[in-house]
């Protein structure tokens, strides 16, 4: 399975698909407008999407980065908080954080990604589809990300995929969907690796049309809009802004992210900065896991026989997946690219089914772990709790439920207690997605020889 096909007799596009689709797709939409009439998610990002959306409406998107309060994402999410604040106005609705109307912008990009993906892999048969939407449409991870918390993640984790998956067939659009990813979160760049590796490969085998396409389509994105900050003199300020101040901007061990720096290797609120051992420096240290991560899934991508969409999948989960657990200053929703690759992987290997549900259900936890406790978090407009779950320990939903990681007695207890079971989890995951990965490289050498 080389590339995807738009032209498959096996998959057609009959009455009783549309219907099963359109119940599926109406089902995550109520789900999700539910969800964010029940909880009023992350007020911290919430507020400052609101101010962003303002700034925009006064300055215009270029003079935002100027006068905007700490705006550090890149133009294109900008530019649609700009386009959402003008179609709110002309409803008549204000938005306000902690309410749906700042949750519908995510809710409304969670539902572009579940058709746009499910059109994207018509190769696959309609029942498979079928599952694919319902996969997507319930995930909780992916639920609690924008419906719950109020985040847009599923924008450039979406990009990223589609930019990995259409290299093959169409390296122009390839192009240019990356170009998108980056414009829209600097947290694309992870994907580079295997884009780069799969273009390199290309070009041993005299495959230079593909590459020149790619980087045709990633200059006809990106320049425009260098093109249209430069313009004004803005340039430099947005992309110190939005580029530059991704780094060191929390320079500790783990911003949230329940990964080996989360009481594993080390306090999360560590300076990442402190000297682990000698002039390394646990930021050193992180990186260079993340550097032997990467070489890893190149060499995947080099000694397998065949490029397919599932060693695509596969390659974009590992790098995702290692990003998020091996280099500090990682925030919980980082894990949100991985999720995605990783449910998609099943849809050609199943074996990887059980990492994929695994990873859903515990990025749910981290991420509703730290809604509900995080400054910025979670909390009911009249009882001033958490809305996160009906007693202590649950995090399934309703009401009433106050967690605090600085408490005292069991709550504390528990809550660390689940934070390191979740870490160690990942863990196996991350080692068990290494294994499954060096297996097939090597069951490959055993049939040729």
């Amino acid at each position: 399975m080389n590339t995807l096909s738009y032209r498959d007799p096996n998959t057609r596009w009959n009455r009783h698909f549309w219907l099963c689709a359109a119940l599926i797709f109406t089902g995550g939409l109520l789900l999700r407008l539910y969800l964010g009439t029940q909880f009023r998610g992350y007020i911290g990002d919430q507020s400052l999407f609101v101010d962003w959306m303002n700034a925009v409406h006064q300055y215009g998107v270029r003079e935002s980065y100027l006068y905007g309060k700490d705006q550090n994402y890149p133009p294109v999410f900008i530019f649609i908080l700009g386009l959402y604040r003008w179609i709110l106005d002309g409803l008549g609705i204000t938005a306000s954080a902690g309410h749906l109307s700042m949750k519908i912008l995510p809710i409304a990009f969670d539902m572009l990604s579940m058709a746009v993906l499910t059109l994207t892999f018509k190769k696959l048969s309609s029942g498979a589809r079928l599952v694919l939407l319902a996969v997507l449409s319930f995930n909780p991870g992916l639920l609690v990300d924008s419906a719950m918390w109020g985040q847009i993640d599923i924008l450039h984790s979406t990009l990223m995929v589609l930019s990995t998956v259409l290299l093959l067939s169409s390296p122009l659009l390839a192009g240019v969907l990356f170009s998108v990813a980056l414009l829209a979160k600097f947290q694309a760049i992870v994907i580079a690796p295997v884009i780069g590796i799969v273009l390199l490969r290309q070009l041993y085998h005299r495959q230079f049309r593909a590459t020149l396409l790619f980087v045709a389509g990633l200059l006809m994105a990106i320049l425009p809009v260098l093109l249209y900050f430069a313009a004004n003199g803005t340039l430099g300020t947005m992309l110190t802004n939005a580029y530059g101040s991704a780094v060191n901007m929390y320079p500790q061990l783990s911003l949230n992210a329940m990964n080996i720096w989360y009481y594993l290797l080390g306090d999360p609120g560590t300076s990442d900065a402190t000297v682990l051992f000698g002039i390394v420096t646990y930021k050193m240290l992180g990186l260079l896991l993340l550097a032997i991560a990467v070489i890893g899934v190149a060499t995947y991508l080099l000694l397998i026989k065949e490029i397919r969409i599932s060693s695509l999948l596969i390659a974009g989960a590992a790098v995702n997946l290692a990003f998020f657990m091996l280099p500090t200053e990682i925030h919980e929703r980082y894990s949100i690219p991985a999720l995605l690759f990783l449910v998609l992987v099943p849809f050609f290997e199943r074996k990887w089914m059980y990492a994929a549900i695994a990873f859903s259900l515990t990025t749910y936890v981290n991420i509703a772990m730290i809604m509900s406790t995080g400054s910025g978090g979670d909390f009911g407009a009249e009882e001033g709790q958490s809305r996160i779950g009906d007693g202590p320990g649950n995090f399934g939903g309703g009401h009433g439920a106050s967690f605090s990681m600085h408490g005292s007695g069991l709550s504390n207890d528990l809550m660390y207690g689940i934070g390191i079971s979740i870490a160690m989890i990942h863990i196996v995951i991350l080692l068990w997605v290494v294994f499954a990965m060096s297996r097939e490289v090597l069951d490959e050498r055993k049939k040729r020889s």
